[in-house]
């Protein structure tokens, strides 16, 4: 079975690639993947899903100002 199959898919399904994660945890893309290929502790699961929020965050705001300009 392939390991951390559930931050895997969090990753997928966000839409946002892995160097945009990587950069907004301030590692670079090689490091996420290196990590991604053995058990995540849960503390490197909540930095990666605090990535991920950040970056929702960020696209929803960006979003709201093109609605608003328009």
């Amino acid at each position: 079975m392939k390991r951390n199959l559930d931050v895997i898919n969090s990753i997928r399904c966000s839409g946002f690639p892995q160097y945009r994660v990587a950069m907004t945890m301030g590692i670079h893309e090689n490091t996420l993947c290196r990590m991604l290929r053995k058990d995540l502790d849960e503390d490197d699961k909540k930095k990666i899903k605090q990535a991920l929020d950040h970056l929702k965050k960020e696209r929803f705001e960006e979003l709201s100002i093109q609605l608003l300009v328009k």
